[in-house]
């Protein structure tokens, strides 16, 4: 599909009106692509079946080299993206880097997709009794009570969709969990004060 999308898409002897339709088609095939994708991973995880590639994690050269991607990319000037960290003092954590870099990417996305209007997003990472902390947060809307104890029960629903197909604080924030669990993390999701949403996720520090 994606493939026949992408043909029509880019011929020029093919109407204007016609490879627009195509561009639709491909972008919404790429989202149903990456949605089996997440899927997969998160059954994966779930039953333990994902087999875990560890090594020892900078997480603050990890989360560094994220920023500069979305920044290299053309991040949309309505959001900002800032990185709280003393890399000196930050011990490394034993996981998968695939994996820890897609949680830290999952949840700026889900900060992005939700503040259409734009925010202010802050990665600070910290040490403390033998754990590395991360939070993620922004200045946002935030979630509503429901969604947050649904968020801190692991009982995310990842099928529930808004009418624009992105998923409220659903699958994205579920593969998170999931990520975190793997790796014998804890994970809190909070809203903040005035306004705005929180997500902290403490792992263990990698011993030496």
């Amino acid at each position: 599909m994606l493939g026949y999308a992408g043909e029509i898409e880019d011929s020029d002897g093919v109407p204007e009106e016609i490879r627009k339709q195509a561009c639709i088609i491909r972008q919404q095939g790429m989202k149903l692509r990456q949605l089996i994708t997440d899927l997969n991973l998160v059954s994966k995880l779930e039953y333990s079946m994902q087999p875990l590639h560890l090594c020892t994690i900078d997480p603050v050269e990890l989360t560094r080299q994220i920023l500069v991607g979305y920044t290299e990319n053309g991040l949309d000037e309505k959001y900002t993206l800032k990185l709280e960290a003393n890399q000196n003092e930050i011990p490394g954590i034993q996981g998968d880097a695939s994996l820890i870099a897609r949680m830290l990417e999952n949840l700026i996305q889900n900060s992005i997709k939700h503040n259409q209007e734009g925010c202010h997003i802050v990665i600070s990472i910290q040490s403390g009794e033998g754990k590395c902390i991360i939070n993620v947060s922004d200045d946002g809307k935030g979630a509503t009570e429901s969604k947050l104890m649904q968020l801190n029960r692991g009982t995310i629903l990842g099928e529930t969709y808004e009418v624009n197909s992105e998923t409220p604080h659903g699958l994205g924030l579920r593969l998170v969990h999931q990520i975190v669990k793997a790796h014998n993390g804890v994970i809190q999701f909070s809203n903040r004060n005035p306004h705005g949403f929180s997500v902290t996720i403490e792992f263990p520090a990698r011993h030496e």
